[in-house]
């Protein structure tokens, strides 16, 4: 019973492992199925060698059951497996054996299609071994790299790779080895000859077919290298249209001038802070505007009327507008408009405003400056002429009439050409001053001729006009007819000359005179001098030897004659030194007045009474003159002083001075009898005196030496006074 059931549970198990053997060979082969039949007869042996050791313990069945009967059972299994897998092996052995050379053919054929695939492939293709060893090497490849395919194969990898980005770009290579497959990256590629190539790069393994161990990796690129450049462009174009734009904003808002942009029907897109500021609007207040509200009807039109013009024709339009602006504010506006059409066709209006108000009034008063200068020019007393730098003349009427010539006749003639040959040199001298800035104007005399052949001497006044770019542009010249005048001159030169003759002949019978008076005066010092010596020395003869014998009336008479005597001494020794004074040579110095008036207060101590005199005295200022006879001029006023104060209860003395424009001036003022203004002019005379010599002694000599003295140092004198309320004498030097 057993034995029944154990032989149905086998066939049983051998047909399912049969179906389970043909489900497993068909997707494991031939290899599993020789497998299992060496399964199938090791288990075969097992069970023998239970069936010895049961029927040596005596439990046929049971053993048999318990362990063969089970490895029978597997051990029939597996041969069954076995069996249904090698059978159909067996039975096509030969039959195979064609097919796998047939199929080794096309595996062949199909290499040689996949290797040309590969090289011929106009992608990039690389594909190395488990080593990191290139393998294959593709002509788009050689090309992308510059090397050729036996050179790379049998090299590392990394030899493809840039040395700065070689660690990045072999970690993103290999990232397919950990099973992210066909990840595509960008990789850096080196030339050969240097140069870098940006390549879109992917790559996947290959497995052996029955281990699944990578055998191989095969990767393809994408030259991408001008893409990202033009990616590269693309961006900085892209900032640099950002900062053009920005640029061009600020340039436009910075501008001096408005700056506006309309659209094709005349309306407000775009204006700068200028434009603004000249309607003194806002943005919002102008953008989408045409401005027919800001503007009179008549300048609207003007406006619309251009735009159109110059958005139908694209010709630039310059004109000159006014603009009544700001509650009638009125401004003259320059606009320069442009059309300009975008990518789309949409036109626009491009325009830029000057305002020219300023220049057109400049440009005005230059118009009225220059109406006046042509006035002032043709109708000038004086002779007048715009001489061009090729020296072309244009005169006014009074030059024609001065030479003779109609304004015709000279525009057809050079400066040169009525001219006097003699002068040409030193004009032309002076016109080359002027271009060289040497000098910015001249004056000088010129001698023209005339029509008629006369010669006329002019006074010239030139200077050069130049243009903003201080280019010189032609002379402008005036002229006088002084030919009279040179005439006269000519005239007085001649009598000049005959006047030195003159003055040299007086001046020897100057110096002739002077001789003699000089002989005079010592003669008069000396001769003039021994009968008074002799009338002097009787007198003390008479006096010392017959005074007993003399009565009182002819001792009066002896002194009489003594002091005439000594009178006429000091008359002979004035006179003396006024011919001396007029004679002498001034030798001027810097002089202390101070010093002087001090010497000048010694000489006259000895004519001081008495009685205590007052002294004023200011400190006087240093002057440049002839020591002695600046202290001489202090004795007389001094002495003078002196004596007109004698009769004086107080006698008081003042000397000071002030300063009057260029000069000093020095007085004395005393409170003596004075003297009345009716006969001042006689003071400074000689021998001119206003007192008896009885009341007051004197010559009548020393004021006139005074003047004398003043005189020639370039000073005045003078004298204010009044009967018994004293007088002051000034007299003044230059500072």
């Amino acid at each position: 019973m057993y034995v029944i059931y154990i032989v149905i549970l086998s066939i049983l198990f051998q047909l399912s492992a049969a179906f389970f053997a043909m489900r497993l060979i068909k997707h494991t082969g031939k290899q599993v199925s020789w497998m299992l039949i060496a399964m199938a007869m090791s288990l075969l042996a097992l069970k023998r060698i239970f069936t010895l050791i049961s029927l040596i313990d005596g439990d046929i069945i049971g053993s048999q059951f318990k362990t063969s009967g089970w490895i029978g059972l597997a051990s029939s299994a597996l041969m069954a497996i076995g069996v249904v897998g090698i059978g159909p092996f067996l039975r096509t052995k030969e039959r195979s054996k064609t097919e796998r050379k047939q199929a080794e053919e096309a595996l062949h054929e199909t290499k040689e299609y996949l290797d040309s695939l590969i090289n011929f492939a106009n992608a990039p293709i690389v594909v190395w071994d488990s080593d990191k060893s290139i393998t294959k090497f593709n002509h788009a490849f050689e090309k992308l790299t510059g090397r050729l395919a036996d050179e790379v194969i049998g090299q590392k990898l990394d030899i493809l790779f840039p040395e700065k980005t070689k660690t990045e770009s072999l970690y993103h290579t290999f990232q397919t080895i950990k099973g992210k497959q066909w990840e595509t990256v960008e990789i850096n590629i080196q030339n050969i000859d240097g140069t870098i190539k940006t390549v879109l790069w992917n790559s996947s393994n290959i497995y052996h077919p029955e281990s699944k161990k990578i055998i191989s990796t095969i990767a393809q690129g994408q030259d991408i290298t001008q893409r990202k450049q033009a990616e590269t462009e693309l961006i900085k174009a892209k900032e640099n249209a950002e900062k053009s734009e920005e640029y061009l904003n600020n340039i436009i808002n910075n501008m001096g001038d408005p700056v506006f942009v309309k659209d094709d029907q005349s309306r407000i897109l775009l204006t700068n802070d200028a434009f603004c500021s000249l309607f003194g609007l806002s943005r919002e207040q102008l953008i989408g505007k045409t401005l027919a509200e800001d503007v009179t009807q008549e300048e609207q039109e003007i406006f619309l009327r251009i735009d159109k013009q110059v958005l139908a024709n694209g010709k630039e339009n310059i004109n000159e507008e006014t603009l009544t602006i700001r509650e009638g504010q009125t401004r003259t506006i320059s606009t320069r408009k442009t059309r300009f059409i975008d990518n789309n066709g949409l036109k626009f209006l491009v325009g830029i405003i000057r305002d020219i108000t300023e220049r057109k009034k400049a440009e005005e008063a230059l118009n009225e400056s220059e109406r006046k200068f042509r006035d002032l020019f043709e109708n000038s007393t004086v002779g007048k002429s715009m001489t061009g730098l090729d020296g072309s003349l244009h005169v006014n009427k009074t030059f024609c009439h001065i030479l003779g010539y109609s304004e015709e006749e000279l525009k057809t003639m050079k400066w040169t050409d009525i001219s006097y040959s003699v002068d040409i040199k030193k004009t032309s001298n002076i016109i080359q001053s002027l271009l060289d800035k040497e000098i910015s104007q001249a004056r000088f005399e010129k001698r023209y001729i005339h029509k008629s052949g006369k010669i006329i001497w002019t006074d010239v006044s030139t200077y050069v006009q130049r243009d903003k770019d201080d280019q010189p542009q032609y002379f402008i010249t005036t002229i006088s007819d002084i030919t009279e005048r040179k005439s006269v001159e000519a005239e007085i030169n001649l009598l000049n000359k005959e006047l030195e003759k003159r003055v040299i002949e007086r001046t020897a019978q100057l110096e002739a005179s002077n001789k003699e008076l000089e002989a005079f005066s010592y003669s008069v010092s000396h001769d003039l001098r021994a009968p008074l010596r002799h009338v002097n020395g009787y007198v003390d003869l008479l006096t010392k030897r017959f005074t007993d014998s003399l009565t009182e009336k002819g001792k009066h008479y002896l002194d009489s004659i003594s002091d005439s005597v000594n009178q006429m001494g000091v008359l002979i020794d004035d006179l003396l030194q006024f011919s001396r004074t007029g004679r002498q040579e001034i030798k001027q110095s810097e002089l202390d007045m101070n010093i002087l008036l001090k010497e000048g207060l010694r000489m006259v101590e000895s004519d001081l009474t008495g009685k205590k005199t007052e002294w004023v005295i200011a400190t006087l200022p240093h002057v440049y003159g002839d020591q002695a006879l600046l202290t001489l001029v202090w004795i007389n006023l001094l002495g003078n002083a002196v004596k007109f104060t004698r009769k004086h209860e107080k006698p008081r003395i003042e000397i000071g001075f002030y300063e009057e424009n260029e000069e000093f001036v020095f007085f004395v003022r005393d409170n003596g009898v004075g003297f009345d203004m009716l006969y001042v002019h006689k003071l400074f005379g000689v021998f001119q005196r206003l007192h008896s010599a009885e009341e007051f002694e004197g010559t009548g000599i020393g004021l006139a030496n005074v003047k004398r003295i003043i005189s020639k140092h370039g000073g005045r004198t003078w004298a204010e006074g009044e009967l018994n309320k004293g007088a002051a004498f000034y007299f003044t030097l230059k500072k």
